[in-house]
């Protein structure tokens, strides 16, 4: 416990530091061999070019402050040896030109208030390894906003403390039935083949039997599967989330999938860019399967299909492309950051 309170106090301590510009306290509570992650960054940084990184962003936003009094979150393991804080950052940039270059910001000071993240591993009462999450995307949204638009307003310890009461006064800040209405989805059929459709995404729901024996396959084969999703999806990238559940005893089975666009351009994605990996585990498992580049792909799929009587997706109009671009301007603005001042 002791060790555990010993880490939060550091880490108190050294955002505290950095709202002073102690950036010898701040150093010291960083190890010599610091291996630093920040969002967007491909390769680690050190102990130097972190407290460097750190003079730079206060030098372009002199008012910045990370709200800690008290954090959003803060905790830490059991032994000390890994924290993790959330919290607010706020200030404001100069709009003058030479301010962030490559970006264009109205004339003027601009303020941003987003979320900072920062994992710690500790060890002898200094940080080892530290990983870095902020949301520069919507930094950058807001110092390129519109200056008579609304702005959030300045954080503080009010406001913070509001934020752990969100739960107890939820329940009570309802909004009128009107108003809720108003924020309602539009659920359409897909114009060209099954399932639903709000705004970008389509979504099936099959469900169909296994083929006796298959289901010990279909487990051999998961691994293999999963371990490659990531790569043939990116391939296809249109799919937000594919999910196979088997049930009855291994009998039969549930696929269960959200996409962008619709039908027919998605089963040609993927019969044209993922056409290996799922045949490798739907063939000898999924009862009728033809083979995903097999002209009655879509027969069988539509036989299948169960349609959907409720439908929710959150953020309907960004594509897994609109998600990626987005993760790559936050990288951009990031990189900026670090070379601007």
């Amino acid at each position: 416990m002791m060790a555990m309170r010993g880490t939060l106090e550091r880490m108190r301590a050294i955002d505290t530091a950095w709202n002073a510009r102690d950036w010898a306290t701040y150093g010291d509570l960083l190890s010599e061999g610091l291996t630093a992650y920040a969002g967007g960054e491909a390769e680690p940084h050190g102990k130097q070019a972190h407290i460097e990184k750190a003079r730079k962003f206060c030098a372009i936003a002199a008012d910045a402050h990370v709200w800690i009094e008290p954090y959003l979150d803060l905790f830490a393991s059991h032994d000390g040896s890994k924290s993790c804080s959330v919290a607010r950052i706020t200030g404001t940039v100069d709009g003058a030109p030479k301010t962030l270059p490559g970006i264009a910001l109205p004339p003027g000071r601009r303020a941003f208030d987003v979320t900072l993240a920062v994992v710690c591993r500790w060890q002898a009462g200094r940080i080892v390894e530290q990983r870095q999450l902020l949301d520069t995307a919507l930094m950058l949204r807001q110092l390129q906003a519109d200056p008579h638009s609304p702005q959030r307003p300045p954080a503080g310890p009010a406001d913070a403390i509001a934020s752990f009461q969100h739960k107890e006064t939820i329940m009570t800040d309802i909004l009128p039935l009107e108003e809720r209405l108003a924020m309602a989805q539009t659920m359409t059929d897909q114009p060209d083949g099954p399932g639903k459709r709000i705004g970008k995404r389509g979504e099936l729901t099959m469900i169909g039997n296994v083929v006796p024996g298959g289901a010990e396959l279909f487990r051999k084969r998961l691994p293999q599967f999963q371990a490659e999703a990531a790569y043939w999806e990116g391939r296809v990238g249109t799919v937000q989330s594919l999910r196979i559940l088997l049930f009855d005893n291994d009998t039969r089975f549930v696929l269960s999938l959200l996409y962008d666009g619709d039908f027919k351009p998605y089963l040609v994605d993927i019969a044209t860019q993922a056409a290996p990996w799922l045949d490798a585990l739907a063939n000898g498992v999924l009862e009728g399967y033809p083979g995903i580049t097999s002209p009655k792909a879509g027969e069988w799929v539509i036989s299948l299909l169960h349609p959907t009587e409720f439908f929710y997706t959150a953020h309907p109009d960004v594509s897994v492309r609109d998600l990626t671009r987005m993760k790559k301007l936050s990288a951009a603005v990031s990189d900026l950051l670090d070379a601007a001042g």
